[in-house]
């Protein structure tokens, strides 16, 4: 997941936490400005306006509300070549929380990946060219509870490929439609090279075909 450019709206030296514009590239070169203003009556829910630039000239291609975390926080990514963003929800959350829109060639909008908000934290792989995706969530025991998620975007919703988990004592796996619990405990991934052991788990996987 890569992070491109983020522009804070502000009114002389004052950062405004319910206004912010973020530049996006799309892959033919294209820049579009993505506005958010918060809703001044809820704060949980911010007004997006995506415009189109050309040259000197701007149009409004998108007006769509979502919900969102105050102060208000919007990246621009892309993920797989996709152009998209990111809108922060419930700062509270260890390992990201975020909405994921990526922007639809076929429609022209950006629209809403179903289920990313809940994967957390976002890591990628690339094997033989191609780019695999992995996910890290917390679920409590001192961060002994977990799940990774080794996935794709499939029609703009999340398709789980695999995933590795703890239940704050033993690993459970599931691989294609097939869950099990493995035969080890948690403590082989529970301790300071716990990511880095998920980056290689996941990449031994992907070299044997899963």
């Amino acid at each position: 997941l890569f992070s491109l450019s983020l522009l804070a709206q502000s009114n002389g030296n004052e950062i405004r936490p319910e206004n912010q514009t973020v530049l996006l590239k799309k892959s033919n070169g294209e820049i579009l400005r993505i506005h958010g203003q918060i809703c001044s009556e809820t704060k949980d829910t911010v007004l997006i306006t995506v415009e189109k630039i050309n040259n000197t000239k701007t149009s409004i291609i998108q007006k769509f509300k979502t919900i969102c975390t105050f102060p208000l926080e919007i990246k621009s990514n892309s993920l797989n070549d996709q152009a998209g963003i990111l809108i922060k929800y419930d700062p509270a959350v260890k390992n990201v929380n975020c909405f994921l829109y990526l922007f639809n060639e076929e429609i022209n909008k950006l629209q809403q990946v179903i289920g990313f908000r809940n994967l957390g934290m976002i890591k990628t792989i690339l094997n033989n060219g191609k780019t695999y995706n992995y996910s890290y969530a917390s679920c409590g025991c001192a961060d002994n509870c977990w799940k990774s998620v080794l996935f794709k975007i499939q029609n703009y919703q999340i398709d789980t490929l695999a995933y590795l988990s703890c239940d704050c004592e033993k690993l459970i796996e599931r691989m294609g439609k097939n869950e099990k619990k493995a035969s080890s405990n948690c403590d082989n991934f529970n301790n300071i090279n716990k990511f880095q052991k998920k980056d290689t788990y996941w990449k031994e996987k992907i070299k044997n075909g899963l």
